[in-house]
């Protein structure tokens, strides 16, 4: 079972490298000639800043908002007048503090590092507030579909803030598993953009959506967790985001 697992995982991995390359290429091929875009321009890149509100869900207790720091990066390719195609790679990280999931009396808590990677393709379309309206200027709007992964990893010690490292580290590794979930989701936002001196883009955009999370079967091996899944979970589920971005245009 652990080896179909493994080959089903390199498929996917597999598969995601060759939509990227033949999106790649459908894209240098329909760059021919003068683009719909603002000033001709098809392609844009941006970067984006700003926090995430997570809503961590408690069984019986309603939920809580918590709020943690997230970068975005963006490249753009303004299909026409008033749509564009993002490749979206997004990134988030944070510490929290949590006893091991079997709390033995001589283990002392520690801190964990959080760590959300994920790649996605958007699909956005600007309003049409009147006929010299070009991608990407002016209100947007649209959704993506990404796919990704978190990590809980154990860095310090709670109480006195030192490295959890050497022969500890590797007793616990040897111990537990990583705590290691497989994301995928489906987000939409809506946002301005603005271009300055005909070449760079500033924007801020409101996103939501939501994850949904698997355990990485490759890692059932057998061993219990330090890091409870289920609390990676509660806070990689429903959220919502506000960036402020900028930018360039390429060509």
């Amino acid at each position: 079972m652990m080896y179909f697992f493994k080959f089903q995982n390199n498929l996917m991995q597999l598969y995601i490298r060759f939509f990227i390359v033949k999106l790649f290429l459908f894209l240098t091929l329909n760059c021919q000639g003068q683009a719909p875009g603002y000033l001709g321009k098809r392609f844009f890149v941006e970067g984006h800043l700003g926090p995430h509100a997570n809503l961590k869900l408690q069984s019986g207790e309603g939920g809580i908002v918590t709020l943690k720091p997230a970068a975005k990066i963006s490249l753009n390719w303004v299909r026409n007048r008033y749509r564009y195609i993002a490749v979206e790679a997004d990134y988030q990280l944070y510490n929290v503090t949590q006893s091991p999931l079997l709390n033995f009396p001589d283990q002392p808590a520690l801190k964990y590092r959080i760590s959300t990677q994920t790649i996605g393709l958007g699909f956005y379309r600007t309003a049409r507030r009147s006929k010299r309206t070009l991608a990407p200027i002016g209100f947007y709007y649209g959704y993506k579909f990404y796919y990704g992964s978190a990590l809980a990893s154990p860095t310090k010690y709670a109480d006195s803030n030192e490295k959890f490292e050497g022969v500890e580290r590797a007793a616990f590794n040897l111990l537990y598993k990583k705590t290691h979930l497989n994301l995928f989701g489906v987000a939409f936002s809506s946002g301005l953009r603005k271009i300055i001196k005909d070449k760079f883009t500033i924007s801020y955009a409101l996103e939501y959506g939501y994850k949904f999370t698997i355990e990485n079967p490759l890692l059932n091996d057998g061993r219990s967790y330090a890091f409870s899944p289920n609390e990676l979970k509660k806070s990689n589920s429903l959220y919502m985001n506000f960036t402020l971005g900028a930018g360039i245009l390429l060509f």
